[in-house]
């Protein structure tokens, strides 16, 4: 080995010694990006719990507020019937009804666990945020992630998980979330009127004038519900509930119990509510155990009533304009108890907050919007029109 060849060995593991130092170099840029990520993380973290926890207090306020004016309500009304005597074994049964119910609310809601799992990180952790806020800032809806255009008019639509059920002029059909169709059957009896889904019954519901029916969503298996005809409009569910709207002047709801026995024992329902004189019905809507009610009162004013589902108490009310137009509002229910308000006659959507606040107005920039459903993950709006049904994504 002569001496150039010693060099070339001596050069080559100093080489070899630079390389192993350089290992720790590239250690303490991993631990600092590792650093960072941690501290971001945290941060994150932090700001989620504080909108967590914002959000909780929220919903229990308000499931407070609405608890106790159910119960002073039914309160006032004993103290009411105790000193006029006119509690009868009737009225006494249906009170005691309403306060088991109410007592058993409080009681869910009493007994509510959170159940967290500390060892899942998620990997896009940082684009956490708070939804309370941005769903304050849904108008003017964003350009049309999904359109399905139908083969003919489109009547009225509901939707049940991802499943979306229309009525089109004469066919019954499923839409999956990507609203390709995936059954379809002609309808042969009455017009459908209004549709919504029943997650207590796990079916949707139709509302003819005369009949009500219920379906699979399937639409393998249709059942007529054992109440009489009254010249239906429309209705909604709640979890505990059926509530059906008369058409006409001086509009009647009527509620129903979805119990177990309900398509076999519900001729009659619990109570019915006349509205005041010249006041009609033109929208029912859920969201929880909330009723919204759009009224049309005999000067021809329109408003949005939020009420109680057990004793129809009223919240709150909102004002709209006037209405001698063609087409009824509509009223979508919106996560956080909020409220979309639907004018097809000019296009206009209307956001209203769990307060009865105005949030925003915004013209609906496609032909004339009918209906809107928001999806169950609250991530997207779908807007029904007479030819087509749009998807707007919301956060």
């Amino acid at each position: 080995m002569n001496e150039e060849d010693s060099r070339n060995l001596f050069d080559n593991i100093n080489k070899t010694i630079e390389t192993v130092e350089l290992a720790s170099s590239l250690s303490s840029q991993f631990t600092n990006r590792l650093d960072n990520w941690r501290q971001n993380s945290l941060e994150n973290i932090d700001q989620c719990y504080k909108g967590k926890k914002q959000e909780f207090e929220f919903h229990l306020r308000q499931q407070q507020k609405q608890q106790l004016n159910q119960l002073t309500f039914l309160r006032n009304r004993i103290v009411f019937g105790i000193k006029e005597k006119t509690i009868d074994e009737h009225m006494f049964d249906r009170l005691n009804h309403l306060i088991a119910s109410l007592e058993n609310q409080v009681n869910q809601f009493q007994s509510y666990r959170l159940n967290i799992s500390l060892a899942v990180v998620l990997n896009d952790f940082a684009l956490l945020r708070d939804h309370i806020s941005n769903f304050n800032e849904i108008l003017p809806l964003s350009s049309s992630r999904t359109t399905v255009k139908l083969p003919t008019k489109c009547l009225s639509m509901s939707m049940k998980e991802n499943l979306l059920l229309i009525n089109t002029d004469f066919n019954l059909s499923v839409l999956d979330e990507k609203f390709k169709f995936i059954q379809s059957i002609q309808w042969n009896n009455e017009p459908i009127l209004n549709m919504f889904c029943s997650q207590t019954l796990n079916r949707f519901i139709l509302i003819t004038s005369n009949r009500i029916f219920s379906v699979d969503e399937q639409l393998m298996n249709i059942e007529r519900l054992p109440i009489n005809g009254k010249n239906w409009l429309t209705g909604t569910c709640t979890n505990e509930y059926l509530f059906l709207v008369t058409s006409e002047i001086n509009s009647r709801i009527f509620k129903y119990s979805l119990s177990d026995s309900f398509r076999a024992n519900q001729e009659y329902p619990l109570f019915s509510i006349n509205c005041q004189e010249n006041e009609s019905i033109h929208d029912l809507s859920s969201n929880n155990d909330l009723l919204a009610i759009v009224l049309r009162t005999k000067s021809q004013q329109i408003h949005l009533d939020l009420c109680s589902s057990e004793t129809l108490e009223r919240y709150w009310s909102f004002e709209l304009n006037s209405m001698n137009d063609f087409y009824s509002y509509r009223c979508c229910p919106l996560k956080f108890q909020q409220w979309m308000l639907i004018n097809p006659n000019n296009r206009e959507l209307i956001h209203i907050s769990n307060e009865g606040k105005l949030i925003k107005k915004a013209k609906y920039h496609r032909s004339l919007p009918m209906y809107a459903i928001q999806t169950d993950d609250g991530r997207f709006i779908n807007i029904m029109t007479n030819e087509c049904i749009h998807q707007h994504q919301l956060y």
